[in-house]
């Protein structure tokens, strides 16, 4: 072998040697930064972790366990959606009753967002909510509000990311995206109650973005009704923003026959996401006259003064 073909074939094995070791150290921790270290159908294995913040459940009488331990009751499921950091559009997105995930992503950087709601035991489809747009996640049954149901409760959240050769585990918590109000009657009925009927007489909202976590749209004529149960009058989980504002309800009171015995119109209630709103009135003896009723309300109720003291009570 000539001398040049020598010096070319150490060459050649040598730059071969230095492609390989610069290939083989962009899959290692410690890969250099260099743009033509980054190999264009390069996935990292990014585990997402989700959590949930507990700090209203003390209030709201919600428990959460494992879902092994609720065979034949509520638990929660996860969903999780992976966004580019400046588009709003998923790119994938997984549910699971379990608060691990795990997704193959390119090199760049991303959102990762977290709904976690309540489902019947081994059901994972759309139950209290629709999920399918981000933008509006929906309460599913208009016609058949599901009022003074504890588990009705959506959590959200999300976190920013960048996947790289060294991407860390991603966590979020999803905090609570609803208000609960609690209706608690200062007196006592003179009357067997039969049931109670809750309406909203203003729009309640119906809908969250999750993208923003601020209410997006509201419903009107929605109402209710429950059996009695003692000088709880009633509650409900309602989609709130972080500033506070206020719902108003309609409580109607009805007796064994059927007769409405009490009516409040207007129990207007300061409501906070994430807070809890208890509302200590006078219910059952007050017949309050409804204008937008033609009907005379026929039975008994004690008509008093209606400037007595209402309290609301704030839990944040």
């Amino acid at each position: 072998m000539s001398s040049f073909a020598k010096i070319f074939s150490k060459s050649c094995l040598l730059l071969t040697l230095t492609v390989s070791a610069s290939f083989a150290s962009c899959s290692k921790d410690e890969a250099p930064d260099e743009d033509w270290c980054v190999v264009d159908d390069y996935k990292a294995d990014v585990k997402l972790n989700v959590s949930v913040d507990k700090t209203m459940f003390s209030h709201a009488d919600i428990v959460v366990e494992n879902p092994e331990t609720r065979a034949g009751l509520m638990q929660l499921r996860y969903n999780a959606w992976i966004l580019k950091e400046d588009d709003d559009t998923p790119i994938a997105h997984a549910s699971s009753l379990y608060s691990n995930f795990s997704f193959s992503l390119p090199l760049g950087k991303y959102r990762a967002l977290a709904w976690v709601d309540y489902v019947p035991d081994g059901i994972q489809k759309d139950y209290y909510f629709f999920t399918d747009d981000l933008s509006e996640m929906l309460l599913m049954d208009k016609a058949g509000y599901s009022g003074n149901d504890n588990n009705k409760m959506a959590f959200c959240n999300e976190t920013h990311f960048t996947v790289s050769y060294r991407t860390p585990e991603v966590f979020v918590t999803a905090v609570p995206q609803m208000a609960q109000y609690r209706i608690i009657a200062n007196d006592s009925p003179s009357f067997d109650v039969g049931y109670v009927r809750v309406s909203y007489p203003e729009n309640v909202p119906a809908a969250l973005n999750a993208l923003t976590r601020e209410v997006s749209y509201s419903w009107s004529s929605i109402s209710y009704q429950h059996s009695y149960d003692g000088n709880f009058v009633t509650t409900d989980n309602v989609f709130a923003n972080d500033d506070e504002h206020k719902v108003t309800v309609k409580v109607e009171v009805f007796d064994r026959d059927g007769r409405l015995r009490a009516r409040r119109l207007n129990v207007s209630i300061p409501v906070r996401k994430g807070g809890i709103t208890l509302a200590r009135a006078n219910i059952f003896s007050i017949l309050e006259e409804d204008p937008n009723d033609p009907k005379e309300p026929s039975g008994g109720g004690v008509g008093i003064d209606p400037d007595f003291d209402d309290t609301f009570e704030i839990i944040i």
